[in-house]
């Protein structure tokens, strides 16, 4: 209509731009406030918990949000306008629209490489970024392929004979092109719930199962040697199994082959960052046998010959990855202050969950008997042999002993208390996504408006509209559902396989959750916001569209 009465191409993209920037720049304003708000709420219902006083917000959030809501929103809108101002005023009133030009699609690629740098520019991890945002890509383009393929199989499939059934079924795919982008959305919203469910539960039960029964519940260290017999004494009198002992020695990984270990791994390192074994003293030790909960990778253990072990150290087979070493590679150590060089004998892995004393590096006895070392050791304390506990430490001062029962209990409450934030947090993306399907919805309700005249006038009840939008929505909440569990499910595969190295099995009380309360609360959304289709009498409505 503007271009109609005389507005110009440029006028019209720089009227709506100003629109659309002012309206980004009022949201982000609410959603800082809400920001802000929300996190005063959590700080003091969390104060008893994490005993941790937040500092008062600063400018840079502010900033951040406005920022992040303009990129995306002029990102996703600057296409429609680039389309609009390059459209004859003729073709619009007609509604005959060309699809959208190749340098429509360009700018929503500028808009979306705009968002990940920003990302980055934030979190500075390229790797982090690439992933997170290549991988939700994928599974995006993923679930709604899967969408449309659904779509398309069910075209002409009667579901039942009840038509009110079939109808509200059949809704869904007549709209296919609209259902897919809200099915998709939501589907990746509710998949990152399931899976943060998945880790918060799942993972600590896996982890607590795998514990066995008599696992060491409490850790001493610093022991002096002149403490060591004494200590087995102790335990051996109060009828307790007497621990063993492992000495360990304080010592630092200055060189691979005679090159400095630090320009090694950094120049290895895309951002040239140390590991960070690299820049602490290590726990070496030394052992005549290999630890139960160790194996050996490659190489052999040390060995014997006339009658005196062979000079060489084992080395852990993940920090020797991290690290680039290699069999019969010779590692330099700085022990306060003295060198002592050996060569790489084996790689060996370490089962760390045992909660015993486990070592990055294990030398041959014979090179490290000569420095200052103390001992550490495991053990477990159950009931009332707890109440020895503070007799031990008298006995003992020098001696550092951890619980290692109140740990685990404070790590499982840190990271309930993390999972319950983020599972916060996609709460309100959760509701983004619902604001989302209503403005779809309010987008498509004049059709809705007619198809719903039409049926009226034709003699359908309210009560027969109603059941078809409820069953049309819960349809698609269901379908966002069942692709949510199916993407966590993958996602939780990959994590236990390659991250957590757990067995994986299905998740059966998800996925009957997941999809039936997605569909009860889509339906309930939906049903709501095209109540009007139903309350309208077929009159009115028919003459809007005389």
């Amino acid at each position: 209509t503007l271009r109609c009465l005389g507005a110009s191409k440029q006028t019209l993209f720089r009227v709506y731009a100003l629109q659309l920037f002012a309206l980004s720049l009022l949201c982000g304003l609410v959603g800082t406030l809400l920001g802000w708000s929300v996190q005063s709420v959590l700080a003091e219902v969390l104060h008893d918990a994490i005993q941790l006083v937040l500092p008062a917000p600063g400018w840079t959030p502010w900033i951040v949000g406005l920022v992040a809501g303009t990129l995306v929103l002029l990102g996703t809108a600057l296409p429609s306008l680039w389309r609009l101002q390059q459209v004859p005023p003729l073709r619009v009133i007609r509604r005959d629209l060309s699809p959208l030009p190749a340098r429509g699609w360009f700018v929503f690629l500028v808009g979306w490489l705009a968002l990940c740098s920003f990302i980055l520019l934030l979190t500075r991890e390229v790797l982090l970024v690439f992933v997170m945002l290549v991988g939700l890509g994928m599974v995006a383009l993923l679930m709604a392929a899967l969408v449309g393929l659904i779509f398309k199989l069910s075209k002409g499939l009667t579901i039942t004979r009840l038509g009110v059934i079939n109808r509200g079924v059949r809704r869904v795919s007549q709209r296919a092109k609209s259902h897919t982008l809200q099915i998709t959305a939501l589907a990746m919203t509710l998949m990152l719930m399931s899976v943060i469910g998945l880790l918060r539960f799942e993972l600590l039960s896996s982890w607590a199962a795998q514990m066995p029964d008599n696992v060491p519940n409490h850790f001493a260290f610093n022991i002096l040697p002149e403490d060591s017999l004494e200590i087995g004494k102790y335990f051996s009198a109060r009828e307790l199994q007497a621990p063993t002992l492992y000495p360990m020695v304080r010592g630092r990984l200055v060189a691979i082959n005679g090159v400095d270990a630090q320009d090694i791994v950094a120049s290895e390192d895309d951002n040239g960052r140390t590991d960070p074994a690299l820049r602490r003293e290590l726990n070496l030790s030394w052992m005549n046998e290999l630890p139960d909960n160790n194996r050996i990778e490659a190489g052999r253990w040390h060995s014997l010959e006339s009658g005196a072990f062979v000079e060489g150290v084992s080395v852990e087979v993940e920090l020797a990855k991290r690290l680039g070493i290699k069999l019969a590679d010779e590692l330099t150590f700085d022990i306060g202050g003295q060198t002592l060089s050996a060569p790489v004998t084996s790689l060996r892995s370490v089962e760390w969950e045992s909660f015993t004393p486990n070592f990055y590096m294990l030398f041959a006895p014979n090179l490290l008997e000569h420095f200052p070392a103390t001992y550490v050791t495991s053990f477990r304390l159950e009931g009332e042999q707890r109440q020895l506990l503070p007799a031990l430490v008298n006995a003992f001062p020098s001696m550092t002993v951890l619980e290692v029962d109140a740990l685990i209990t404070q790590l499982q409450q840190v990271l309930e208390q993390v999972t319950v934030l983020v599972e916060l947090m996609l709460l309100f993306v959760l509701l983004a996504g619902l604001c989302v399907l209503l403005a779809v919805i309010q987008a498509g309700l004049p059709e809705r408006l007619r198809e719903g005249a039409l049926m009226r006038t034709f003699g359908a009840s309210r009560g027969y509209l109603r059941m078809a939008n409820y069953l049309e929505f819960a349809t698609l909440g269901l379908l966002a559902g069942l692709l949510a569990m199916f993407g966590a499910e993958l996602v939780a595969a990959l994590l236990y396989e390659y991250v957590f190295d757990l067995a994986m099995h299905w998740h059966w009380k998800f996925w009957l959750v997941v999809p039936l309360l997605s569909a009860l609360l889509v339906a309930l959304v939906g049903s709501t916001a095209t109540r009007a289709t139903v309350r309208q009498s077929p009159m009115s409505l028919l003459k809007q569209y005389d």
